[in-house]
């Protein structure tokens, strides 16, 4: 993982009613290291929440499965095209597909011609996008009886989401990240407080891992490394930041009990501080939530 859903510059400025220099005790000063250190534990602990909830990683990552064929999760249509279930969403892009009818797996990579993404993922703001990969007629049959195949996909899924590795002036036409995975072909907030903007990624020096992303127009404003640049959906980081707060109002003596909040279960608003925070966020993030 490269870097939290929300960074703790992003935490400290968003409008979450806390006092962050009141984070550890006899430290007082937001440019305090020790200070700066437990925001961004928070930060983390926030971010494995959502990803806990969700039951996987939202920022792109490239996974491989492997599935038996015919099955449910690879189910042959009349046409004789297989519809391949993936588990992780959305995907993105297609890296590879194998095809095995023996075992010990002998693997016969397909042609990219003989696959695609069905209803490929573009819409970058809701809990929307592509979970299944189809293979053209032929490539499994029923010919060999049920779980007779092994099919690998490995795939590129969710939202792109980078640290700024290096400084970049106004009218930079390419940023260096720390994850470039699924970046081409993506817009990316920059959170840089009231220098935040949006670019658009047109082509990466690497494919995954770290790398140079080449943005179609140059950036209206400098950032400084460190500096998030993410595709992750709004909802998702407001999410985060109502773990965030949760976190901070349940912390040693300074912890706050509150009344039950109109709208939500006794189960949800009541039974301990702030409880209603959870709620509010898992509503956010249940359309991210895995379904296979």
């Amino acid at each position: 993982m490269s870097a939290p859903y929300i960074t703790a510059d992003m935490l400290v400025q968003a409008p979450t009613g806390i006092d962050w220099t009141t984070t550890v005790r006899g430290h007082t000063s937001l440019t305090d290291p020790v200070v700066q250190a437990e925001i961004a534990n928070i930060c983390w602990r926030a971010t494995n929440m959502a990803r806990a909830y969700c039951g996987q990683d939202l920022r792109a990552t490239v996974d491989t499965e492997i599935l038996e064929a015919p099955s449910f999760r690879a189910a042959l249509q009349p046409s004789g095209i297989c519809r391949v279930f993936l588990a992780q969403w959305p995907v993105i892009k297609v890296r590879q597909v194998q095809v095995a009818l023996t075992y010990p797996c002998v693997w016969q990579t397909l042609d990219s011609s003989q696959y695609w993404v069905r209803e490929a993922f573009t819409d970058t703001l809701d809990g929307t996008g592509a979970y299944s990969v189809e293979l053209a007629p032929g490539v499994v049959t029923w010919a060999y009886g049920r779980g007779a195949y092994q099919v690998s996909v490995q795939y590129v899924n969710g939202w792109p989401h980078a640290l700024l590795t290096q400084p970049c002036t106004a009218g930079a036409t390419s940023l260096a990240l720390d994850e470039v995975t699924g970046a081409v072909g993506s817009q990316l907030t920059v959170y840089d407080g009231a220098n935040t903007e949006v670019v658009a990624v047109s082509a990466s020096s690497a494919e995954s891992g770290a790398g140079t992303v080449t943005l179609a127009a140059a950036t209206q404003y400098g950032h400084a490394a460190g500096v998030l640049a993410s595709a992750l959906p709004g909802a998702v980081q407001e999410a985060c930041f109502l773990l965030a707060r949760f976190q901070a109002m349940t912390r040693g003596t300074t912890a706050v009990a509150v009344p039950g909040v109109r709208g939500l279960t006794a189960a949800e608003s009541g039974g301990g501080p702030q409880k209603w925070e959870i709620a509010q966020a898992y509503a956010l993030l249940a359309p991210y939530r895995r379904v296979i």
